[in-house]
């Protein structure tokens, strides 16, 4: 029997320390020994000290491929690169600031070969050490699949939105199908979902992987990622929706967007309310009160943050303007 074989695609941008610890953890994977193993870099075009760094990183094993892209060429394009220079039969997609666990790869690979055509979701969450004092981070942990209490049929097949990139798995023929990662998104958010969507089209299941777990050491700050769902709101979901109009139609999101004919009676009464509901004043007096008590603990409250959250990206929706560069520097 021939070896099953995986590359994990590491995109980085300026992030050596991260990196050095991704990479560590995922030599130390416990894999069959029917599996043959491998990592590609891609490099966005870090500053020359750190380009060091990582060329120094990518010696720790001849299972490790380097690419250092000539310019920045942004995270879809990255991700692509490394998927281009794969011949194996398996990708996973991985951000440097994940770590993973042990079983991380193996977790994801039981699901992308128990039959059918299948792409995977890994479990992602912030550390416990760290949402002990951030309500901010206990907020977006409460939104990952481990927290929301969905049944096995859902998470069996679920929809595009849930699709992350930088924590999923599938079949090397499947994505060169789908087109690759979507490069029309240089913007914060909306490339992995594009992403599912187009897999979703060609009858690929998406599949959570509860083994495939690991922590998310992202700096999470209210007033970054107010700008990452203002950019989101304002240019990825726009892109997706130029993708297909329907995509939002089965999800809470719908609220948010601009009225349109489809509507039902009932749906532009939500809309009509949220438009006057989700206001900057409104907005305004939530940051400034969850930026105060985020580190307290007994305060805590999953429902301002999520109203915060439709503040944003109702904001972005309705923004006139457009950037020249990301303000979250959503590189790689």
């Amino acid at each position: 029997m021939s070896k099953k074989s995986i590359s994990v695609i590491v995109t980085t941008y300026n992030r050596p320390n991260k990196l050095d610890n991704n990479i560590r953890l995922l030599l130390n994977q416990d894999l069959r020994n029917d599996i043959k193993f491998s990592i590609i870099i891609v490099d966005d075009n870090s500053s020359v000290s750190n380009q060091k760094k990582v060329k120094s990183i990518a010696n720790y094993s001849n299972f490790i491929k380097l690419i250092i892209n000539p310019v920045n060429m942004g995270l879809s394009s990255s991700r692509n690169i490394g998927a281009n220079q794969s011949k194996s039969d398996y990708l996973l997609f991985l951000d440097d600031d994940i770590m993973v666990d042990s079983f991380y790869v193996m977790g994801h690979l039981e699901v992308l070969m128990s039959g059918g055509r299948i792409a995977t979701v890994g479990s992602l969450r912030f550390p416990k050490k760290l949402t002990d004092s951030n309500n901010l981070m206990k907020y977006l942990n409460s939104r990952e699949l481990r927290q929301r209490n969905f049944n096995q049929k859902l998470l069996n097949d679920l929809s595009a939105q849930y699709f992350g990139g930088g924590i999923c798995g599938v079949k090397r023929s499947d994505f060169i199908s789908a087109g690759c990662f979507n490069e029309s998104f240089k913007y914060y958010g909306g490339e992995d979902n594009a992403m599912g969507f187009s897999l979703k089209q060609m009858g690929v299941r998406i599949c959570y992987a509860p083994l495939a777990k690991a922590d998310h050491y992202d700096e999470v700050e209210i007033e970054r990622y107010k700008v990452k769902f203002n950019e989101a709101g304002r240019e990825g979901v726009k892109l997706i929706l130029l993708i297909d109009s329907n995509f939002f139609d089965n999800s809470n999101f719908r609220f948010l967007l601009p009225i349109s004919l489809k509507d039902n009676l009932f749906t532009k009464a939500i809309k009509i309310m949220l438009k006057f509901v989700l206001n900057s004043y409104l907005e305004k007096l939530l940051r400034n009160f969850l930026k105060l008590t985020n580190s307290i603990n007994f305060l805590f409250s999953k429902m301002l943050f999520h109203i915060l959250f439709s503040c944003w990206m109702y904001q972005g929706l309705n923004s006139k303007s457009s950037t020249v560069e990301s303000k979250v520097q959503y590189k790689n």
